[in-house]
């Protein structure tokens, strides 16, 4: 451990986890989650607000979009916010009479955006452009926060892409804990482009809310709280004295992550990874192999999940559980914005520990060196691709 870091660690201490949440549930299967999700959106009395990377036009998209409509129709105030890029098809796809609701776009794309604005607007789109909105989040009435890594997309659905169905965690959470999620999404809201009569509209230029903190959420809207959380993720990692048990589809970790990663390891933690064998970006694999044999070299062990594409997002840190959007990528830790939620429960912790043996049963264990089994250019493209690690 760099002295730095050791000192951080001591000025720094983990802070002790509130009683924040008066209850919490963990969700493993796509299909229950949106059945639920759509149930509780049909129940809501006052509020609905949707947040989520990627909002697909096929049949889920249509149901969650008829279920806002309905609580709208109701007297629920609903709020649709999506990114960009992730929902870009569906925005070109509702274009000419919009959704029906108060929707707003976080950084559209510089071509899609209204064509009143000036060059400088323009550029500072194009400079946007790596930062996306990749939260999922959706609040039920201010008191209930459903937080994941599930978008809005059949291919969640075994319903609808069978066997092929990306495999997400998700928790359900309730509590004075979900203030800080409200005050997240109204600051993302505000700086958001809104959408009229179908057409994207410059944003009011509204300053952001105070950014809210709490211990059992972690966030990263500001650059401050995007420190924070790393200093506190890393912090847990140093201290874990049991477990470190990762699921995550895109793992390329910053240095002081590895470093972290290969301490618990030297202390007799036991550090497993599970990772996807196939993933929707190509070259995934190959970069994860390299950083699955610098992990197996410290001991840690690495798993590939062989069934469908593996797209959970938690960790284990003894009897912690975090739970959420976030990657183990620089994407995730510097330029998008993610969300979690700690969950301290014995029955949350539980479920994610079947999840998880659940996951390593139907996955190959890799075996140093886990780059053997590539060709020689997926080897040299996944060390290529490192070196633009930064952006991905």
């Amino acid at each position: 451990m760099r002295l730095s870091e050791r000192f951080g660690s001591w000025l720094r201490p983990v802070p002790e986890l509130p009683a924040l949440w008066t209850a919490e549930r963990v969700l493993t299967d796509g299909d229950a989650w949106f059945a639920d999700l759509l149930r509780r959106i049909g129940e809501a009395r006052h509020s609905v607000w949707l947040e989520t990377y990627i909002f697909a036009d096929d049949l889920l998209g249509q149901r969650v979009l008829a279920a806002l409509i309905a609580a709208q129709a109701r007297g629920c105030e609903v709020r649709l916010l999506v990114d960009g890029a992730g929902a870009a098809a569906w925005l070109r796809a509702c274009r000419c009479a919009g959704p029906g609701l108060p929707l707003r776009v976080w950084h559209p794309l510089p071509w899609a955006a209204a064509r009143r604005a000036g060059l400088y607007r323009r550029w500072r789109w194009l400079a946007a452009m790596n930062r996306r909105d990749h939260r999922k989040v959706c609040l039920i009435d201010g008191a209930e926060a459903w937080v994941g890594s599930f978008n809005v997309s059949g291919c969640h659905l075994r319903e609808a892409s069978g066997d092929q169905a990306w495999r997400d965690s998700g928790a359900v959470v309730n509590g004075p804990g979900v203030g800080a999620l409200v005050a997240a999404f109204t600051s993302t809201w505000r700086r958001s482009w809104p959408v009229v009569e179908g057409r994207l509209r410059l944003p009011r230029g509204d300053r952001a809310v105070p950014a809210a903190t709490c211990a059992a959420v972690r966030l990263n809207h500001t650059i401050a709280i995007r420190r924070s959380a790393y200093r506190d993720l890393l912090q847990r990692l140093r201290r874990a004295q049991r477990r470190i048990w990762i699921t995550n589809a895109y793992v390329v970790p910053r240095g002081s992550l590895m470093r972290a990663l290969h301490a618990a390891s030297a202390r007799g933690v036991d550090v497993r990874l599970l990772a996807p064998a196939r993933s929707d970006v190509a070259f995934m694999p190959w970069v994860g192999a390299i950083f699955a044999d610098a992990l197996q070299a410290r001991g840690a062990r690495v798993f590939a999940y062989l069934p469908s594409m593996l797209h959970a997002k938690t960790m284990l840190i003894d009897d912690t559980a975090l739970v959420g959007s976030h990657n183990l990528n620089s994407r995730s830790f510097l330029h998008d914005l993610e969300v979690e939620v700690v969950l301290t429960t014995p029955g949350s912790v539980a479920a994610l520990e079947q999840a998880f043996a659940t996951d390593c049963a139907a996955a190959q264990e890799l075996l140093p060196p886990a780059t053997a089994h590539l060709p020689w250019w997926q080897r040299l493209l996944g060390r290529a691709m490192l070196l633009a690690k930064r952006w991905i």
